[in-house]
């Protein structure tokens, strides 16, 4: 039996990691987010009015990942289209919001990324 293994052509998938959201809480790069409770989506504390990207990013996943208490797995592309349907909030919204905090976001998406997401490596394996 010989088995052949290979990565699938998706999109890359990613996960919140709640180290690094500590760290970075620590370094103050996510506002005035606050783990102190912990890191999990319902004990970390996010001030959602704040316009810095990633509180806004780290906000919008903790909103979806409530309800199992866990960091839900997504894609670059869903992250864009979630961030897509609060656009016009961001674009009503001037007081730090605005234009130019909306033309920001796909570079603060690949910072995000990099920054506070683990990548998830799912294998493909075909038993031949």
């Amino acid at each position: 039996m010989q088995y052949y293994c290979e990565v699938p052509d998706y999109s890359k998938r990613y996960v919140v990691n709640p180290k690094k959201i500590a760290l970075g809480c620590q370094e103050s790069k996510l506002g005035s987010t606050n783990v102190d409770n912990g890191a999990s989506p319902c004990l970390i504390e996010i001030n959602e009015s704040e316009a810095f990207h990633s509180v806004q990013i780290l906000f919008l996943l903790r909103e979806r990942s409530c309800e199992n208490d866990e960091w839900i797995i997504f894609t670059h592309d869903e992250l864009v289209k979630m961030i897509d349907k609060e656009r016009k909030n961001y674009l009503d919204n001037d007081d730090g919001f605005g234009e130019t905090f909306v033309a920001s976001f796909p570079i603060m998406i690949d910072y995000f990324l990099a920054a506070f997401c683990d990548e998830i490596e799912e294998k493909m394996c075909i038993i031949m």
